[in-house]
């Protein structure tokens, strides 16, 4: 069963990778800012949103196999900020609304900070 899981995450990943390529191509003409980054994150995390809402009604009458290819494969694929978004509106719910700020705060600081840790180590070796 498990090769299952590793297949299914391989295919929803793909195809949510493409996903993100095709929105992207499609929405450079109108870059202002990384409007097709932004159009992916959004457009996952209604997707995710959607699904797992709509799935928690049915109380585990949803096959593991289809929401893992769905949250984590296909959306993880087209964005993870998909899972992230996620995880704070989990947060928000339970009344969490501190642990969600801070990790919002960290989660965006420390993202950042390590893209331009990364870039700068890259310049260097270069």
């Amino acid at each position: 069963m498990m090769n299952t899981y590793y297949v299914a995450l391989f295919v929803g990943g793909g195809l949510g990778t493409l996903c993100r390529f095709w929105v992207s191509k499609s929405l450079s003409p109108y870059l202002v800012f990384p409007l097709g980054t932004l159009a992916s994150n959004i457009l996952a995390s209604l997707i995710m949103g959607f699904f797992l809402g709509y799935w928690a009604k049915a109380d585990g009458g949803v096959p593991y196999l289809l929401r893992l290819w769905v949250a984590v494969g296909f959306c993880g694929g087209f964005s993870t900020f998909s899972a992230y978004s996620f995880e704070v509106f989990q947060m928000l719910q339970q009344g969490r609304w501190g642990t969600a700020a801070v990790y919002v705060m960290v989660s965006t600081v420390f993202c950042v900070l390590s893209t331009a840790l990364a870039w700068w180590i890259a310049q260097s070796v270069s």
